[in-house]
């Protein structure tokens, strides 16, 4: 059985190896980078959008509404989308190819929180929740806040045990990569329930950090109100674009490792070229 210590070096060790398949094959690290400088970008040019907009450079409102993080069917969460679906897939890919029933949780993961981007099911359910519950606010949120809160457990509480229980039976070659997504996972957490609460709970009127800058600064409240929800604003949709793409980049040089090493996984025979990638590239694959 493996302990703490032993989960983590398995960690240590994926991660090592997949850098090491973003740094030789093309495929994989052509597509990090792409991942990660489209992410870089689309919170680039949202900051743009906003900023131009603020100084009256642009002028065009749907066009800014179409480059912001925040706005539904922007271009940034249609990118999102792409991003999100292409994590599920791999992971479900490595699951059929016997990595483990915790790559189907992830998957599973995946493909719901890209549901719940298409189809706003958390403000949905929440809104419904509310209403039939009659929930109460928390200290510093809105009652719709508790309802999207108690939505997003509905789902969450099963895929997490599902996740767990994967793990448990997972085998110390699996435990390793799922360290590293379950990462990935915890990251888009923080930044689409952490940040997004303690977005809500800092421009609200109990708090009053607006109100307080504008004080300290000596600006217009309004001012300050904008730009407090922006740059929050901004952290919680780029932070969640950022984490989706480090997963989506995980599981893609997971898959490559996978696709060219698995027959040796196994203890079969490589094809000759599936050979020569692994020599060239230099993966280790751990031992089940």
């Amino acid at each position: 059985m493996m302990g703490a210590a032993d989960v983590v070096a398995a960690a240590g060790r994926e991660a090592r190896d997949l850098a090491r398949v973003v740094r030789r094959d093309p495929v994989a690290g052509t597509s990090a980078r792409l991942l990660l400088g489209i992410t870089l970008g689309a919170v680039l040019v949202h900051c743009a959008a906003i900023a131009g907009e603020q100084l009256g450079l642009l002028r065009d409102e749907a066009l800014v509404d179409f480059l912001r993080l925040d706005d539904d069917r922007a271009l940034p969460e249609i990118l999102n989308y792409g991003q999100t679906l292409l994590a599920a897939v791999l992971f479900l890919f490595l699951f059929l190819r016997g990595r483990g029933a915790v790559f189907a949780g992830f998957a599973l993961a995946f493909a719901v929180i890209a549901l719940d981007d298409m189809v706003s099911y958390h403000e949905m359910a929440g809104d419904a929740l509310v209403v039939a519950l009659d929930l109460p606010a928390l200290p510093g949120l809105r009652p719709d806040d508790s309802g999207e809160l108690l939505a997003w457990a509905l789902v969450g509480v099963p895929l997490v045990a599902l996740l767990a229980w994967g793990f448990v039976v997972a085998d110390r070659a699996a435990r390793g990569l799922a360290v590293l997504a379950g990462a990935s996972l915890g990251l888009l957490a923080v930044f689409a329930v952490g940040v997004d609460m303690a977005h809500v709970a800092l421009t609200s009127e109990a708090v009053g950090l607006p109100a307080a800058l504008a004080g300290a600064l000596g600006i217009a409240p309004d001012l300050a109100f904008k730009g407090v929800d922006a740059v929050l604003m901004t952290a919680e949709d780029g932070g969640e674009m950022l984490a989706i793409a480090l997963a989506a980049a995980l599981a893609l040089a997971a898959w490559r490792r996978e696709t060219a090493a698995s027959d040796r996984h196994f203890g079969l025979a490589l094809a000759p070229e599936r050979l020569a990638y692994v020599q060239r590239v230099g993966i280790g694959v751990s031992p089940r």
